[in-house]
């Protein structure tokens, strides 16, 4: 009898050992495996290209991370990857399966998303990378298990021209944020609303601001964005200026605010934007240092000078609040709002130039 029970206790020891080398040898191989089939579908997937460096596996608390990710969306820019990711962790998410739901969660950390402005048709982002099944089909495969929540820390976007022969970056840098209840699942919230919140530095100077929610469980689409933007210096941006409008903007700090949501299928809201001590024309410096001609310099004086007559006395802001109306798929901006507008404010009303939470309580 006591053989039996001792080859019994030996037998079950015998399991476990090989159960528990099974799972360190799984262990061992699992990350390679993972990263060649990511690999191998980045391959095999139209309009992308791109690789992961490495897979680290977190098993204690069901989570594994993807560490150096690069995607190139732009065919014949080869140089600069459109999304470069340092770490990307997938996991997980405790909360939810308390409450008996299995969902994801994702920390998206150190990402550069970069966005070379290309006038050649070939080098713009291809349209294939554009189609949203595309990158469904790659997060579904990346996550097997629907991913519920976001965050996002040290996350930067550029925008890359060539200004006189040189390329030049205009960023947001430090996003952070997060993205909750992407689901739309009420068991997890008491609601099917996904909210989101974030925050970063644009030009390392002027603080941004987005946050809102969005319903898509309504019949029409259901959602309310707010955006805000504090003291950005212009000079940050001159350049961008330059390359899409025909001002010089020498000086100034520029603060905006939009609001834009829905409200019985149709798209309200409103943006606002104003500029304080305005420079926009300097003599010496628009025609000898930057050799513009002098009908450009002439214009570029004119304009400053309606400038000046719209200023505000106090604030020395120009300023201007434009309401934004139609459908999701035709909305419009009134240019005569806008002049009108700037007229209202420069010599009748103080301005604010804050996001107004106007959505209705109804909504």
């Amino acid at each position: 009898m006591k053989e039996a029970t001792v080859l019994k206790k030996s037998n079950i020891a015998v399991y476990c050992l090989i159960v528990l080398c099974l799972i360190f040898a799984l262990r061992v191989v699992a990350p390679d495996i993972i990263k060649y089939s990511i690999n191998q579908k980045l391959a095999n997937t139209k309009g992308i290209k791109g690789h992961i460096d490495d897979i680290d596996l977190a098993l204690f608390r069901g989570a594994y991370q993807i560490q150096g990710l690069e995607l190139y969306l732009q065919p014949n820019i080869k140089t600069t990857p459109t999304i470069s990711a340092d770490e990307i962790d997938i996991s997980m998410l405790w909360s939810a399966l308390f409450k008996g739901v299995v969902v994801a969660k994702v920390h998206i950390n150190s990402t550069t998303f970069s966005f070379v402005d290309e006038p050649k048709e070939q080098n713009k982002i291809d349209p294939k990378a554009k189609q949203p099944d595309t990158w469904l089909t790659l997060i579904n495969f990346a996550s097997p298990i629907n991913i519920d929540e976001i965050r996002i820390s040290e996350t930067k976007i550029r925008l890359l021209n060539e200004i006189e022969g040189q390329q030049q970056a205009h960023y947001v840098s430090n996003i952070s944020g997060i993205v909750t209840n992407i689901t739309n699942s009420s068991e997890l919230s008491g609601s099917s609303v996904a909210n989101f919140h974030l925050t970063g530095d644009l030009m390392g100077q002027a603080q941004v601001q987005l946050k809102g929610f969005i319903n898509p469980e309504t019949v029409d689409p259901t959602f309310d964005i707010n955006f805000s933007m504090k003291k950005l210096p212009v000079d940050k941006i001159a350049g961008l200026i330059e390359v899409y409008t025909p001002i010089d903007i020498e000086q100034g700090t520029v603060d905006a605010a939009i609001e834009l949501y829905t409200l019985n299928g149709k798209v309200n809201g409103y943006m606002k934007a104003g500029i304080y001590n305005p420079n926009i024309f300097t003599w010496r410096e628009d025609i000898v240092k930057d050799n513009d001609g002098l009908f450009t310099g002439i214009y570029e004086g004119i304009i400053d000078g309606l400038a000046a007559i719209f200023e505000s006395d106090e604030k020395g802001l120009v300023a201007f609040k434009v309401p934004i109306e139609g459908t999701i798929n035709d909305t419009e901006i009134s240019k005569w709002d806008a002049f009108t507008s700037l007229l209202y404010h420069a010599f009748i009303n103080e301005y604010d130039l804050k996001v107004e939470n106007t959505v209705p309580e109804s909504k």
